[in-house]
């Protein structure tokens, strides 16, 4: 068992700060409510960058009428599987800032990414789903074996992926050998009682909307089940656990709760804490800071 815990202690870098600033300016935080109350999401994925294209072999194959692409070397052999979710609330789908990620990442590593358009909310719920998910994870152990493969998600998506491998165990089908969460999204309750001082330093997060998203995705089931809020399930027999998250995030108060119970159940874990930094900070692949945290997300897939 072993707990290794990363500060970083630099002070924001300017890039940061203007970051947030024009967040708050830019009204994003009430970004989500308008597209709630008004019923818009973004159901459709952004167009990949052509970059992934030529840079890469990049393909898109079909999974019970859903999208999933692959970002692989073009040269040699991938060492290893990511699969990775997005974030998006469950409501909303994969952003240009995914793909920037994503080809940022493929730079950095020779394995095979994996990046479905899972169903999203409200048309579907946790169930449609984890099915979904279940029978891409079922492909991918076919080719792969399971010591290979990487459950990889930011925001909602690392929610995802924790409450997946929990069900994984519960299934007992082969683990992951490893998780790597980015600002993730732990207890659709959003009910710590943290939260409402974090949302005053939250330029993106909505404690409104996302209680109205984690209804949406739930459906008739308990708030708390596992599968919807991984935080409150039982964390042993896992993969290894790396957690990214910044403390102007909404999501700081169920990370911390996730820390402390990984610490009570004896759980092998990595967790990375940059201060003032925003929601899915490193998917704002131009920044001081996502770029250090680019290094230890490779380093921990490399390594």
């Amino acid at each position: 068992m072993r707990h290794n815990v990363y500060l970083h202690h630099k002070h924001p870098s300017w890039g940061a700060r203007l970051a947030s600033a024009y967040c708050w300016l830019r009204g994003m935080k009430s970004d989500l409510d308008k597209a709630i109350h008004l019923q818009q999401f973004r159901e459709s994925p952004a167009p990949p960058p052509q970059r992934l294209s030529r840079q890469f072999s990049f393909s898109e194959e079909t999974l019970m009428g859903r999208r999933v692409w692959t970002i692989a070397p073009k040269t040699g052999v991938a060492s290893k599987t990511v699969l990775f979710l997005h974030g998006g609330a469950y409501v909303n789908n994969l952003t240009q800032y995914h793909w920037d990620f994503l080809a940022e990442m493929a730079e950095r590593t020779r394995v095979r990414w994996i990046v479905p358009d899972y169903p999203l909310a409200p048309a579907a719920t946790y169930r449609e789903v984890y099915a979904f998910i279940t029978a891409l994870y079922g492909q991918l152990l076919e080719r792969t074996d399971a010591h290979h493969l990487l459950l990889m998600g930011d925001s909602a998506g690392g929610g995802l992926a924790l409450g997946f491998a929990q069900y994984l165990r519960e299934q007992g089908l082969a683990q992951p050998s490893q998780l790597i969460l980015l600002s993730p999204w732990l207890d659709l309750s959003v009910s710590h009682h943290e939260i409402m001082d974090l949302d005053k330093k939250d330029p993106l997060l909505s404690v409104a909307a996302l209680r109205w998203c984690g209804l949406a995705y739930a459906g008739e089931q308990d708030l708390r089940h596992y599968q919807l809020s991984p935080v409150y399930g039982d964390l042993t027999g896992l993969g290894r656990i790396a957690v990214f998250i910044g403390t102007h995030d909404l999501l700081l108060a169920d990370c911390r709760y996730l820390h402390q119970r990984m610490e009570e159940q004896g759980v092998d874990f990595r967790y990375y804490k940059y201060p003032k930094m925003v929601h899915d900070w490193m998917l704002i692949t131009w920044l001081k800071e996502a770029k250090r945290a680019l290094e230890q997300i490779a380093h921990l897939i490399n390594g």
